[in-house]
């Protein structure tokens, strides 16, 4: 099974933490896309681990978007 590393989100000199957790975000919400539009052409086993893997995406998205609440101060 092939594995895509996704690219770090290191904040670049200049850069707030809240602005690396937005981009975090993003990727994980397009990671997420990605896989709900590839379970969409699987079957079977494979469809519902791609399936699986979305929701622990969305999950984690979820966990981000709640550390930049706290970040924010608004949590």
């Amino acid at each position: 099974m092939a594995v895509t590393r996704m690219t770090t989100t290191t904040p670049l000199p200049g850069q707030t933490a809240l602005t690396c957790l937005y981009a975090c975000r993003a990727k994980l919400l397009r990671a997420e896309t990605v896989a709900l539009d590839a379970a969409d052409h699987l079957t079977g086993p494979r469809q519902r681990r791609v399936e699986d893997l979305a929701k622990r995406l969305a999950y984690t998205t979820a966990l981000v978007n709640r550390l930049a609440l706290a970040v924010q101060g608004d949590l």
